[in-house]
């Protein structure tokens, strides 16, 4: 299949992880929509309903990097199973790159969050489109968003299939819910989806694709810096989302570690919000460090993983990538989980997770429901914890 064509314009990414509006939208209007279309579908039972052949699957994703990458297996199961079939992925600016690194999308549908909020009317025009596509599964890959579930449940269908929530009232226009589960794995719940249509789910291989061009522009820039390719150290201190920030290591145990590494070229990767805090961080950090936040794009960004000697990071986008990629990575985690968010990959041996001492971490299971007001319980992770596993991994 030929690769997905880039969008234009598509590097300019807004923020529109933990937007407030776009939360306050997913709560009424979103709540709305999904309770006018429980109303108007049919009420026979869809639990033992099968499509023996389906030619075309659509999946609703609007989350973000590390969502979006632990869902591959599960979707290579759906090709492998029907490996005719077309599969459609709606996606968000958050998620699209992410999308596009995967090689059996057979179409991408953007959904523009940060202009449906800015503009109202896009979003009704966007969902009047849908209204002229058809599938026939749609699977909601959505735990919370309501929007998600409107969006899933526009689109005529011969079966709907997502998660059941609780607390999250998303479910009611769906043909099959499956009951979200805390205490596993995002990748078991998304394998949950896709079994209830007698797909079995049992390859975690992600097949993530780097373009051997993109893999050529990145050694040429690093290597136009001096940088020694086999010694490289990538930090990746950033968090998106809602209070993203209590999901942060704080910046100057950086600096502390920085100077351990002192024989290795200290690579900082972001997007362009983090551009500014990036740049103020390898600069306290000295010549050993440079930035490449907002200058990389998300493949290059990959690349540039794949070369790392390690990888310092906390739960985040990045940190499921380096997972898939096999590198060797100190994890830091505070209010995310690591048995439900944790880092999959095909060698997990190469990761060392370092959870907070703090009595109330993890706390996190949606990604919005903090027990805090305040944060703080990353500051509990020390620099000698940190350390000790750099040591442990390097040796």
């Amino acid at each position: 299949m030929q690769p997905l064509k880039r969008l234009k314009g598509i590097k300019s990414i807004p923020q529109e992880r933990g937007n407030k509006w776009f939360r306050f939208l997913d709560r009424t209007l979103g709540l709305l929509g999904v309770i006018l279309f429980s109303l108007r579908k049919s009420r026979s039972s869809f639990d033992n309903r099968k499509i023996p052949n389906p030619q075309t699957i659509l999946c609703v994703k609007l989350g973000a990097i590390g969502d979006t990458l632990l869902m591959f297996p599960v979707l290579k199961a759906i090709k492998t199973h029907f490996p005719s079939c077309c599969l459609t992925l709606i996606c968000s600016r958050n998620n699209y790159e992410i999308a596009r690194m995967w090689p059996y999308f057979d179409n991408l549908i953007l959904f523009d969050v940060g202009q449906a909020v800015r503009n109202p009317l896009y979003f009704f025009r966007f969902l009047k489109k849908l209204r002229d596509k058809r599938a026939d599964i749609v699977l909601d890959f959505g735990e919370w968003s309501k929007i998600e579930a409107l969006v899933a449940a526009v689109v005529p269908s011969k079966l709907s299939v997502g998660f059941k929530t609780d607390g999250q009232y998303r479910h009611y226009a769906q043909d099959i819910s499956i009951v979200h589960r805390d205490n596993v794995h995002e990748v078991e719940n998304y394998a949950n989806l896709v079994r209830s249509l007698g797909i079995p789910v049992n390859d975690l291989n992600f097949d993530l694709i780097i373009q051997d061009h993109i893999k050529e522009k990145v050694v040429n820039l690093l290597s136009n810096r001096g940088i020694n390719l086999n010694n490289i150290v990538v930090f990746h201190p950033w968090a998106t989302g809602y209070k993203g920030i209590f999901r942060e290591w704080p910046l100057k145990n950086y600096v502390k570690i920085a100077k351990d590494l002192r024989d290795f070229s200290i690579i900082i990767t972001g997007s362009k919000h983090n551009a500014q805090r990036a740049a103020n961080l390898a600069s306290q950090i000295g010549n050993s460090a440079f930035s490449v936040a907002g200058k990389f794009s998300l493949q290059e960004t990959t690349a540039l993983l794949k070369m790392a000697k390690i990888v310092i990071t906390i739960n985040t986008g990045i940190m499921h990538i380096a997972a898939v990629l096999g590198v060797p990575m100190v994890a830091l985690h505070g209010p995310t989980n690591p048995i439900r968010w944790g880092p999959v990959g095909a060698d997990n041996s190469k990761t060392i997770i370092i959870k907070s001492r703090a009595s109330c971490a993890p706390c996190l299971s949606l990604g919005f429901d903090y027990k805090c007001s305040t944060g703080g319980c990353m500051n509990m992770i020390s620099v000698d914890e940190v350390r000790e596993a750099i040591e442990k991994l390097l040796t």
